[in-house]
């Protein structure tokens, strides 16, 4: 039988997001619920903040300083982008499209690095089913799971679907870190994705740094043993987010719950991890 190549398969769903999903966004006015709001604070950042990443913004935030509690990355990157050429409209939408078309592949990468350390021997074939039914997985949840697609369109939760790939590969990472000896640099690679993830959008970055921690707290179970070097992953991602995080703790307190926040909150990490535990399964 011949070889199925995972690059054919996801090159044909690259296209088919592309014509049903991609382009016809390109359309949209971006006024859907939050997604006015995001692009005012990129537009913010880019007219009055740059070089820097946090601020005050007199129009949003409800009096808080702009980056101080919401992770400021994503939209100081799309900031310095749009500074230099095209509108921060145009770059949200760009970002959108390189989300969708990387996403089978990041979500690939993990399933594999998960399979050779589970398995001595996996089937390829499998393997690229699973990474194409997740991704569907993430068109057809509803607006209510952070991370899907209906989210971002019909929401406008923007920065939670951007870094959903980046989420992919780290878990990716995290597997072939604790699975096997690896290089200096893939450990501070490892770091410097699990810092964005921390500082482009809370949710990720919670599901992120529990999946290591549990990870960490499985292997000295099993082993009895932990590797210094496996700890430098989460001291340099705490060290590069530590401008961000130790106010945000320390201030904290001046947060207030809602109503109507911890629904969608529950069900975005709450769809992550589920869909996490189901490839374990598969």
């Amino acid at each position: 039988m011949k070889r199925i190549k995972p690059l054919y398969v996801f090159l044909f769903v690259n296209l088919l997001t592309l014509v049903f999903i991609v382009v016809p966004y390109f359309s949209n006015n971006l006024l859907t619920i939050d997604l006015p709001g995001h692009v005012m604070t990129v537009n913010y950042t880019k007219d009055f903040l740059l070089p820097g990443m946090q601020g005050w913004n007199p129009f949003q935030n409800l009096g808080f300083p702009q980056g101080s509690f919401y992770p400021p990355l994503m939209q100081y990157v799309i900031a310095i982008l749009s500074s230099i050429f095209i509108s921060v409209e145009v770059w949200i939408k760009i970002f959108f499209g390189l989300t969708l078309l990387s996403l089978p592949y990041a979500i690939f990468f993990f399933v594999k690095k998960l399979s050779s350390e589970l398995f001595e021997k996996s089937n390829e074939i499998l393997l690229i089913v699973v990474s194409v039914l997740t991704f569907l997985l993430f068109v057809l949840f509803p607006q209510t799971f952070g991370g899907s697609i209906k989210a971002f369109t019909e929401v406008g939760l923007v920065y939670n679907l951007f870094t959903i790939p980046l989420l992919f590969l780290f878990l990716g990472m995290v597997v072939a870190i604790f699975g096997s000896k690896v290089k200096n640099w893939y450990l501070l690679l490892a770091s410097l994705l699990l810092a964005s993830l921390i500082l482009s959008h809370l949710v990720t970055g919670l599901v992120a740094a529990l999946v290591l921690v549990l990870v960490v707290i499985y292997k000295v179970v099993k082993n009895r043993s932990l590797k210094i070097q496996e700890l430098y992953l989460g001291i340099i991602s705490f060290l590069l987010t530590s401008f961000y995080l130790i106010p945000y703790l320390l201030n904290g307190r001046y947060l207030t719950s809602s109503r109507v926040l911890p629904t969608p909150f529950v069900a975005g990490v709450g769809g992550i991890v589920a869909t996490l535990l189901g490839l374990v399964v598969l």
